[in-house]
């Protein structure tokens, strides 16, 4: 309670007055239902173990925080720092999001990563800047100079095997002579299940000569299956795939049109 006043007829009355707590708004995040219902638990690099280098919170243009999930992530720029994530349930594939430099031709790098589980390592994973960093004001190029954007690019691997809940896997950096830093911002494990195999009657891209290795550009050959099946009536269907996106400045991967 605290004291109101009331002037009236040259008099000063006082009197007690009540104010009602403010009400607090709940959390966008403990609303029941709320969001997509994923397959895969997201943990976030900052809230891993790691001898690696804090960065943000900060939310200014052309920041790696900025553009980083809850604006942090972790750099890690020396040999033998990491970010060790600990399973909370059984997975066998994860998918990182990431960033490296580019280079001074704007093409970007390509350098490799340790995946460890369990404190052995279990082979190299790929982080590059290939698809990323554009630079200038709309429509955005590849050549590097001011205003540098679009950081971050995720990559997927599978582990081989289903790993435990309670599992240590980590992202350790063995060289910096390609790539001198590293950012992580988060990681994604899934259990996934076994490919679908072809439906009686489809069409496959194969058929069509597309590349699954993705070391083509396999466009057209997508574009074809997908305007057969419409011609024919048949659903389309690919096998698991590696895809190699081409970089292209303020533009996304082409895809193909029904």
């Amino acid at each position: 309670m605290v004291a109101g006043a009331l002037i009236a007829l040259g008099s000063v009355v006082t009197f007690p007055v009540t104010y009602a707590s403010a009400a607090t708004s709940p959390s966008p995040f403990s609303v029941p239902g709320r969001g997509a219902t994923v397959p895969f638990t997201e943990i976030e690099a900052e809230d891993a173990v790691t001898n690696g280098e804090l960065i943000g919170p900060d939310r200014v243009y052309t920041h790696l925080p900025s553009e980083a999930s809850g604006r942090r992530a972790v750099r890690l720029d020396a040999p033998g720092e990491y970010v060790e994530f600990t399973l909370p349930k059984p997975a066998n594939a994860m998918t990182v999001r990431y960033s490296v430099p580019d280079n001074a031709a704007g093409t970007g790098i390509t350098a490799p990563v340790e995946l460890r589980v369990n404190g052995t390592k279990l082979k190299d994973v790929q982080f590059t800047s290939r698809y990323g960093w554009f630079y200038g004001g709309y429509p955005f190029g590849n050549t590097p100079g001011d205003k540098p954007h679009h950081f971050y690019d995720e990559t997927r691997t599978m582990f081989g095997s289903t790993l435990a809940a309670g599992t240590k896997v980590r992202i350790q950096v063995a060289s910096t002579s390609i790539a001198p830093w590293f950012v992580v911002d988060l990681a994604d494990f899934e259990l996934v299940p076994d490919p679908i195999p072809q439906p009686p009657g489809s069409l496959s891209v194969d058929d069509f000569g597309a590349d699954r290795n993705g070391t083509s550009d396999s466009t057209a050959a997508f574009q074809a299956a997908v305007d057969a099946g419409k011609a024919q009536g048949k659903e389309g269907w690919t096998a698991r795939w590696t895809t190699s996106p081409s970089k292209t400045a303020g533009s996304s991967t082409r895809r193909p049109t029904a």
